[in-house]
């Protein structure tokens, strides 16, 4: 639920907020209802079927995606959206990864790769 309230405070709000349901077994899904995201069921487990799934689902021109445990600066999607209205001809961003929560090295390895 961190990541949703980092979204809900963004600087640029989103257009639309998708969250996966990935067979959670927990309150996660009722949770992100709750916080006005939309959420659809994964047909199969795992990262690449979530993330086709809500790839799919959403209709805006522009996808951000983040893992539920991300925490996006308030400025995230306002640097996306400055990034690519002055430069037409990018198609993707992409970024560095923060790990929190977990080794330093994990977090290291995670900064380096």
């Amino acid at each position: 639920m961190v990541c949703l309230a980092a979204l809900a405070a963004q600087t640029r709000l989103a257009d639309e907020v998708i969250v996966v349901d990935n067979r959670s077994t927990d309150a996660s899904a009722a949770g992100a209802r709750a916080a006005g995201a939309r959420v659809v069921p994964a047909p199969s487990p795992g990262i690449w079927p979530a993330a086709a799934t809500g790839f799919d689902a959403a209709s805006s021109e522009v996808i951000a995606r983040l893992d539920a445990d991300s925490i996006p600066p308030a400025d995230w999607l306002a640097r996306i959206d400055a990034t690519l209205s002055e430069s037409p001809e990018v198609d993707i961003i992409t970024g560095p990864g923060d790990f929190y929560d977990c080794s330093p090295t994990v977090a290291r390895l995670g900064r380096v790769l």
